[in-house]
């Protein structure tokens, strides 16, 4: 059974409780006036109406001549209470289902544009009464602009950077690339692309940058209600790299690439998807940190622990080439501070080529995963707690799974020793 016993998979409300956000309007449905705020809370708004607020705790007392009229008073205000709050009930479902349909229509908004642009000319193609848009430089950009998460895949983000080797082709790239981001106290808290924005910022281009506001909470929203709904959506991620939650004051607060930490089961999460073993949905939701959630996944079976790996070769493979990514990052990028154009050398010619041998390791385990029943013995370890599913998102691309050469051939050995006797010699040329 892959979930142990003991795990958390209960949620749990991120920097405090969320139940005080729950509370009923106690307001007659005839307030058309009075308005409403919304709360989103693990996909569901929650109305609360502000003249219910300001009128809360007011008592009436009826007069009574006798203690009949009195009793019969006292039957009609229950049923007429009683009346009120069917009234009250039916307008806050309408309420919510009236604001779940606005968010699904955001979410489902910007991720069908990003399908439908093929060309410039396709860009704007988005109801602007849904998702609004703000478009401007780069430099304008990043000062309302935040980061929702604590790490980035620094590979990943080398990698992205071929995209941005003229100023030319990051404005087309941009120009394909909305950020969604939800508004709060005047800032734009970015929820993806965060590895897209850090290799702009590395490449020095200030082009236009768009993005797109698929939510927007008040302003009097407390920070820990707000980032306590912004994990339970699964729209932030603040973990350290043993994925134990941060102290807000920790958050990045721009898109250098050094106000992040190097998560590289993040970078293996986007090659896996890049050399097809992972497949994205094409929903927002199931975009939203998908790399993250795989990462994630691969970070649980660094070890044997749960006896998910097809063999013991494979897992003591995939640690080997970890430890060596990982030392590669550190003596190469954090601590020579490379340029911009070694960055990007290095990673093709280095960091790319371990990656590509590394996803044949764990494609089958990717593939071990997808084959397991729906069901308890599915539910990935902790996921619920960290990013509010019980199961990785996506799909596992079986034909690649297939193609790729098993980690126990000889001919595979062969190609394993090729690609990093290339990738040691590529880096003793960079010395």
């Amino acid at each position: 059974m892959f979930a142990l016993s003991g795990t958390p998979t209960s949620r749990r409300d991120a920097f405090g409780s969320l139940s005080a956000l729950r509370r009923s309007s106690s307001s007659s449905s005839s307030s058309s006036s009075s308005s409403v705020r919304k709360v989103f809370d693990r996909g569901v708004f929650f109305a609360r109406s502000t003249k219910s607020r300001t009128e809360k705790g007011k008592k009436t007392t009826p007069t009574t001549s006798s203690s009949s009229s009195s009793s019969s008073n006292k039957n009609a205000s229950n049923d007429n209470t009683n009346d009120k709050k069917k009234n009250i009930a039916r307008g806050d479902s309408l309420i919510r289902q009236t604001h779940t349909d606005k968010i699904v229509s955001k979410l489902n908004a910007v991720s069908t544009k990003d399908e439908n642009k093929k060309s410039k000319q396709d860009i704007g193609n988005i109801d602007e009464d849904l998702c609004p848009t703000i478009t401007r430089p780069w430099s304008e950009i990043k000062n309302i602009a935040r980061p929702s998460q604590t790490a980035c895949g620094w590979d990943w983000t080398f990698y992205k950077l071929a995209n941005f080797s003229s100023e030319e082709s990051a404005r087309e790239y941009m120009a394909l690339k909305p950020v969604p981001a939800v508004k709060f106290r005047g800032y734009y808290y970015v929820v993806d692309h965060h590895h897209t924005l850090a290799a702009l910022e590395l490449a020095g281009w200030d082009v236009d940058v768009t993005l797109e506001e698929i939510y927007e909470f008040e302003d009097d929203l407390s920070e820990e209600a707000f980032w306590g709904i912004m994990e339970g959506k699964g729209w932030s991620f603040c973990r350290d790299e043993n994925y134990k939650r941060i102290d807000l004051t920790d958050l990045p607060q721009n898109f250098e690439l050094s106000s992040f930490r190097n998560d590289v089961f993040r970078s293996l999460g986007g090659f896996a998807r890049k050399f097809g073993v992972l497949k994205r949905g094409k929903s927002l939701e199931d975009r939203l940190f998908f790399e993250f959630q795989w990462g994630y996944f691969f970070w649980l079976h660094r070890s044997d622990k749960y006896g998910l790996w097809p063999s013991g070769e494979l897992s003591r493979g995939f640690d080997r080439l970890m430890t060596m990514i990982e030392s590669t990052d550190k003596d190469e990028y954090i601590d020579k501070r490379r340029d911009v154009t070694d960055m990007i050398e290095l990673s093709e010619r280095v960091l790319q080529p371990l990656y590509s041998v590394l996803v044949q390791y764990i494609g089958p385990l990717a593939a071990t995963y997808d084959q397991l029943p729906p069901g308890e013995t599915k539910k990935v370890p902790g996921l619920k707690t960290l990013f509010g599913r019980d199961y990785l998102p996506g799909a596992v691309n079986e034909s690649a799974i297939q193609g790729l050469i098993h980690i126990n051939s000889l001919k595979n050995k062969k190609v394993v020793r090729k690609v990093l006797k290339e990738a040691k010699e590529a880096s003793i040329d960079e010395d």
